[in-house]
């Protein structure tokens, strides 16, 4: 069954074409080496991402996905969504073998939201909520900015 799944996530890195791949055992393998691990957070689809007009800004298709770099211990992360300066959205939460959780907050409005995930096989599956607008969310491990 493995195997089955090494192959499966291979041939969507192929798709993909920019997937990182990590012989670990877990998707959330915090082991800590000088490389840290990083997850992708891969929001709604393609053309249909994360809504960030709370944020008061305007991204054609939403926010599709974010790079996190969780504390290789704890699984804390912070990660600031900046497409230009000033910084548009934070993101603060914790990854863990079973769950991923944060909350979303604007930096120029009062938007706030959450972002919950648990583990499925080697990904974890759930929504994000950003000012009412709920989209589903893939956080998957390595470095993978593209588009779902």
């Amino acid at each position: 069954m493995r195997h089955l799944a090494a192959a499966a996530l291979l041939a969507l890195c192929a798709l993909n074409a920019s997937c990182s791949t990590d012989n670990s055992n877990s998707p959330s393998d915090t082991t800590t080496t000088t490389n840290p691990t990083q997850y992708t957070i891969k929001f709604g689809t393609t053309n249909n991402g994360l809504d960030v007009s709370a944020c008061n800004v305007t991204v054609p298709g939403g926010l599709c996905s974010l790079v996190l770099t969780p504390n290789a211990t704890t699984g804390v992360f912070h990660e600031v969504w900046a497409p230009n300066t000033p910084p548009l959205l934070t993101f603060d939460g914790t990854l863990t073998s079973t769950a991923v959780s944060a909350t979303m907050k604007c930096a120029n409005t009062a938007g706030t939201g959450l972002l919950s995930a648990n583990i499925n096989g080697t990904e974890y599956l759930g929504t994000a909520t950003l000012a009412g607008r709920t989209i589903a969310v893939r956080v998957v491990k390595g470095n993978s900015p593209a588009c779902p």
